[in-house]
């Protein structure tokens, strides 16, 4: 039990570390696509906002079962949806250019990043989830359960000990009777 909590707790922090560069990562993606979409608008202002109404959603997430350390988890993944059309990866309204590409992308960028994010946390909770799981019962074994077995182990024995006294007591008896005879 011990050595699951510390893989679970190993596991943890792993996951703890990664989700801190994760949240680094969106945060500088997040500042980077709103410069870029404060620049993109005031070029294109009204185009750009029919532009980003009208593009087709061509990502999706899918909820997926893991397996740490014996303990089931959903994890989030992001998936691109098969798209057969060219103009799915255009720009619509022939809003094209170099800085609309580029904002276009931060903000894909930035949405992988946060379905990897909350993929991530969500781990990091049922994580935390089975590691008080588990420490629950190593405490209940290691502090109720334990000591108990080891009193009934104590009286177990004593009472063999005292069975063997007593046999060795008849036995002497039978002997002393046996040579006095």
């Amino acid at each position: 039990m011990e050595d699951r909590l510390g893989a679970l707790i190993s596991s943890f922090m792993k996951y703890a570390k990664r989700v801190l560069r994760a949240r680094q990562d969106l945060s500088l993606l997040s500042r980077q696509s709103a410069k870029s979409m404060a620049v993109s608008s005031s070029i294109y202002r009204d185009k750009l906002i029919l532009s980003a109404y009208s593009t087709p959603i061509t990502n999706g997430v899918i909820i997926r079962r893991e397996n740490i350390m014996g303990t089931t988890i959903s994890s989030l993944e992001l998936v691109s949806k098969n798209s057969a059309s060219p103009e799915d990866k255009q720009l619509p309204l022939t809003v094209e250019s170099d800085q609309v590409a580029q904002t276009a992308e931060l903000f894909k960028r930035q949405m992988s990043v946060l379905v990897d994010l909350a993929r991530m946390e969500k781990i990091l909770d049922e994580l935390g989830r089975e590691m008080q799981r588990v420490r629950h019962r190593y405490n209940a074994l290691d502090n109720l359960l334990i000591p108990e077995l080891k009193k009934e182990i104590q009286k177990i024995m004593l009472s063999l000990e005292e069975k063997e006294r007593e046999e060795s007591f008849k036995m002497r008896i039978f002997m002393n009777k046996r040579s006095n005879q």
